[in-house]
This record gives C-alpha cells, sequence and structure tokens, in this order.
C-alpha cells in the first residue's frame, strides 16, 4: 500500500493504554483513535500520544479497511512530532543467529526450517522498518 498524508483538527479523541506480556516482561502499547475531517485514525505507539481535542495535526499512514493506520504524525499546535523510527538490535541478532543456523545446517537438516523462519521473520521486520523511515521522511519533507 502507499502511504498517505492526512492534515486536519482532531475530534472524538479516545486515549487507551494495553499492557501485555507476563510480570517480569511486560509492555505497553498506547492507542489513540480520533478522527480528523470524517477518517477515523487509529495510533499505535510507545510512548502516550502528545495530543488534545482541537488540536491541528499532520498524519502520514497507511490507509486500511476501517481505521487509518497513523505510522508518524506532528502536532501542528505544539510543535511535537515523532521521533526518528530506529532499527535497534533485533536485526543484528536475527542475522547473526541465521548465520549461525545457516552453517549448522550443513551438519543438521532441521537447521534449514529454523534458518527459513527466522529469515521470514527478519524480512518482516525490515520491511516494517523500511515503511516507518519512509513515512517519517515523507512528514520532514513536507515541513521544508
Amino acid at each position: 500500500m502507499k502511504l498517505e498524508t492526512l492534515e486536519g483538527v482532531i475530534i472524538e479523541l479516545d486515549k487507551s493504554t494495553q499492557v501485555s506480556g507476563t510480570d517480569r516482561r511486560s509492555g505497553l502499547t498506547h492507542k489513540a483513535r480520533f478522527k480528523v475531517g470524517d477518517e477515523r485514525i487509529l495510533l499505535k505507539t510507545t510512548s502516550e500520544a502528545n495530543m488534545q481535542n482541537g488540536d491541528r495535526i499532520k498524519i502520514v499512514g497507511l490507509p486500511d479497511a476501517g481505521d487509518f493506520k497513523a505510522i508518524v504524525y506532528k502536532n501542528l499546535s505544539n510543535s511535537w512530532q515523532s521521533d526518528q523510527p530506529k532499527l535497534g538490535f533485533a536485526p543484528f541478532m536475527l542475522s547473526l543467529f541465521i548465520f549461525f543456523t545457516a552453517t549448522m545446517s550443513a551438519f543438521a537438516r532441521p537447521f534449514i526450517i529454523l534458518c527459513l523462519i527466522v529469515g521470514v521473520v527478519l524480512f518482516n521486520l525490515l520491511k516494517v522498518y523500511k515503511t516507518n523511515k519512509e513515512a517519517y521522511s515523507i512528514m520532514m519533507s513536507e515541513e521544508s
């Protein structure tokens, strides 16, 4: 799908926080559902969204059945914007794991299947990162 940009005033803002995982390894997902014009927007982030009803906002994301999935946003009312996406440590570790399992597959065939599974996970992780980076680039280029 192609990334799209929306701009307008936030109405019907509803924020929530979802906790997932076990006690020792829990994670938070902050959700914000709101409308810009007639478009319903869903924003999921690791930190609480810096927005209120009535704020003017610019969003880059993907249209989806039902909700527009926001990837990055800039609150034009208070000049706050999403952080630049970071790749993190996971792709490096997955790449090492693929190398290890590919090497071990010469000795034991089950490692081939494991290598393919981890390869698919790594591919999808990099695809999401590329989309997030592209969305951030669009947001920054439209500022100039």
